[in-house]
C-alpha cells in the first residue's frame, strides 16, 4: 500500500493517464470488402458505397459466364473468373477510398472517467483528495 501511494506521489499522472479505444461503425474494412468481393462478384464495391460500380461487376460477371454457357462454358468461365480477380483486387482500395473521404479510423476516443488521487502538503498540513475525472 505504502509503494502505491510512493508511486502516486512521485508520478501523479498514472492515475488519470487511461484513455479508450472502442471500435468505429461506420469503418469500412478492406478485408471485408474484399471477402464480400470473392463471394460475390461487386459485392466489396456495394459495401463501400460504390453501388453502380458493384452492380455492373456483378452484372458483367455473372453475363459473361451465362451469354458464353451455350456456345462455350470455359470461356464464360474464364470471363467470370476475370471479373471476379478484379473486383476482389479493388475492393479493397475501395474500402480505404471511403475511409479517406469521409476521415474515418479504425477506433475512435471515448470519454473516460478514472479515478484521481492527489496528496499535498502546505507547510505542516497534509491533505488528500479523492475524486473522479473526466477526459473527453
Amino acid at each position: 500500500m505504502k509503494l502505491a501511494v510512493l508511486a502516486l506521489l512521485v508520478f501523479p499522472s498514472i492515475a488519470v493517464a487511461q484513455t479508450a479505444q472502442t471500435p468505429n461503425p461506420d469503418y469500412k474494412e478492406p478485408a471485408s470488402a474484399r471477402m464480400y468481393s470473392y463471394f460475390v462478384p461487386g459485392g466489396g464495391q456495394i459495401y463501400t458505397g460504390k453501388t453502380v460500380k458493384g452492380a455492373a461487376l456483378a452484372v458483367v460477371a455473372y453475363g459473361s459466364f451465362i451469354g458464353a454457357a451455350p456456345t462455350n462454358p470455359y470461356v464464360g468461365l474464364l470471363g467470370y473468373i476475370a471479373v471476379d480477380v478484379y473486383s476482389i483486387y479493388t475492393a479493397g482500395g475501395d474500402a480505404k477510398d471511403y475511409n479517406e473521404e469521409h476521415h474515418l479510423t479504425r477506433f475512435t476516443s471515448a470519454p473516460v472517467i478514472s479515478p484521481v488521487i492527489q496528496f499535498a502538503s502546505v507547510g505542516t498540513k497534509r491533505t488528500t483528495n479523492i475524486g473522479l475525472s473526466i477526459h473527453l
